[in-house]
């Protein structure tokens, strides 16, 4: 009696070493799994666009051998 294909636990198993008919079934998995995760996730708001500073390393290093620590603001 072989057990239904679906409920099979296949996460201990290497791919190299999967039926074919298991490996359609993995990626049966994967593909409702992304559907799910797309239909579930929130939509992600931007975050604010951050003005770019331009990094000079003279003023770096005068401000770390001035005793401050890191870049001014």
């Amino acid at each position: 009696m072989q057990d239904d294909l679906t409920q099979r636990d296949l996460s201990g198993k290497r791919v190299q070493d999967m039926t074919p008919a298991e490996r359609l079934e993995m990626k049966r998995r994967f593909e409702e799994f992304v559907q799910t995760m797309r239909k579930t996730r929130p939509t992600a708001e931007k975050a604010p666009a951050k003005s770019a500073q331009r990094w000079d390393p003279r003023t770096f290093g005068a401000r770390t051998l001035n005793g401050k620590s890191g870049p001014a603001r």
